[in-house]
């Protein structure tokens, strides 16, 4: 998506690349799907946007960050007024992120029927190979149709669930687990605020009788992997009840073998697909507590949270009057820097930084890095400083993956720092206490 854009916006804006008018640092910000700043321009001078252009960045706005009915009704205003504007590649991508916001909305049958809709006007006009993939999510949305996917059954507002800091497997690091049930067998589930999806092993997901839909997804890790989706009937987290759970199926140690024994406890994991089903989410670890809200009213803020295009969540972070967003991930014991970031401070990194090769682990194997590890790391989250110790900062990976790419992620070792942190998915904002 972010490829088409970049084409559509070079067109457009090739003869005013030297303007600041808000049309050209709108193109600009889409180009580099630089959303904090597209905000708030957007927020100040959309005014002064053309009406195209305005438009444009209003859906892609509201789709990022979290507004899914907000994000379709723009791009329905979009489509109707500036289609033969945008071209098919803008359009296609309208059309996925169309089906991708009425999913989160949990109208798959909506979502399926769009896409069929869409693949019945290309037919006879385009390669079969484009349309692949479209029909490829339509079967998997009519797939998840048959569900009531996500089914909360709780009526609290409230929802505490305890959670333990456990070591994963004999490698002395330690991460977030939530005891819970699925399909009534008690289980720990890691929680994990940087996973896409929510994960099962396959030797679980038989033992506990999930149910393997049709179709695989791609995914990726330390490398791509593919992977099915598993309905569990049953989810139990505190006093939290859902019903009709999609997990991932992966195998933890595809790829490599040596981390078979580190990966054992990696079985459970509860990611973004769940955390997002409740408006807000507070992770207290004085009283080793997260508190899970229903409800939380929206406001007229600012928003330093932002979903990705694989739906992984990143905080706006500032530094010698440079932003850039990290991904919040409680999955991660410790934080690294990514080599966006290594891009960006080069020279600092490589004046006080210690030149080293680590080896990291994820879904897919293991991959070694070129590092400089940081004595310290300074910056600021929302108005508050933060110093983390002894940071490495990848210059070269072994590998072209999600995990080192990037400017970086904030690990459970940046969240163990606090007291409290409060994560708003209705207005997107990630507060520090």
């Amino acid at each position: 998506m972010k490829r088409i854009v970049l084409l559509f916006f070079a067109f457009i804006f090739g003869t005013a690349a030297f303007a600041q008018s808000a049309d050209s640092l709108a193109g600009k910000y889409l180009n580099e799907s630089d959303w904090f700043r597209l905000q708030t321009l957007y927020r100040s001078d959309s005014t002064r946007m053309s009406p195209f252009i305005r438009c444009f960045s209003k859906t892609m706005l509201a789709h990022f960050f979290n507004q899914p009915a907000q994000a379709n009704a723009a791009i329905r205003q979009l489509l109707g007024g500036y289609q033969a504007e945008m071209g098919f590649g803008n359009v296609s991508t309208m059309m996925t992120l169309m089906g991708k916001n009425l999913s989160r909305l949990g109208q798959n049958k909506e979502a399926g029927q769009l896409l069929r809709k869409f693949i019945a006007q290309l037919q006879g006009k385009v390669d079969d190979k484009i349309t692949a993939p479209f029909v490829a999510q339509a079967e998997r949305y009519e797939t998840l149709a048959r569900y009531n996917v996500n089914h909360l059954t709780t009526p609290n507002d409230n929802n505490p669930v305890d959670f333990e800091l456990k070591e994963v497997g004999d490698s002395g690091q330690v991460l977030m687990f939530m005891k819970g049930k699925i399909n009534g067998k008690t289980n720990d589930f890691i929680f994990d605020t940087g996973a896409g999806y929510n994960v099962i092993t396959p030797e679980l997901a038989k033992k506990y009788r999930l149910e393997l839909l049709e179709g695989s997804i791609k995914t990726e890790g330390t490398r791509a992997l593919q992977g099915r989706i598993a309905m569990a009937k049953h989810l139990v987290l505190g006093n939290i009840k859902l019903e009709n759970v999609p997990f991932l199926v992966l195998d933890v140690t595809q790829g490599n073998e040596l981390i078979k024994g580190m990966t054992a406890p990696l079985q459970l994991i509860i990611g973004q697909p769940t955390l997002r089903l409740f408006d807000k989410y507070s992770i207290d670890f004085a009283n080793r507590q997260i508190v899970f809200t229903r409800n939380a009213a929206r406001q007229d803020v600012e928003s330093n949270l932002v979903l990705t295009g694989s739906d992984i969540m990143q905080v706006n972070v500032s530094k010698d009057g440079r932003m850039f967003p990290l991904t919040i991930d409680t999955g991660a014991t410790t934080s690294s820097m990514g080599t966006d970031y290594y891009k960006a401070f080069t020279a600092d990194v490589t004046r006080h930084g210690k030149w080293d090769i680590k080896g990291g682990s994820g879904y897919g194997g293991i991959v070694y890095n070129s590092v400089f590890v940081m004595p310290s790391i300074s910056f600021e989250i929302g108005g508050k400083n933060i110093t983390m110790q002894k940071i490495p900062v990848t210059a070269i990976s072994s590998e072209a993956n999600v995990i080192q790419s990037g400017y970086g992620r904030l690990g459970l070792d940046f969240f163990r720092q606090c007291r409290r942190v409060e994560i708003d998915n209705v207005n997107m904002t990630f507060h520090i206490h």
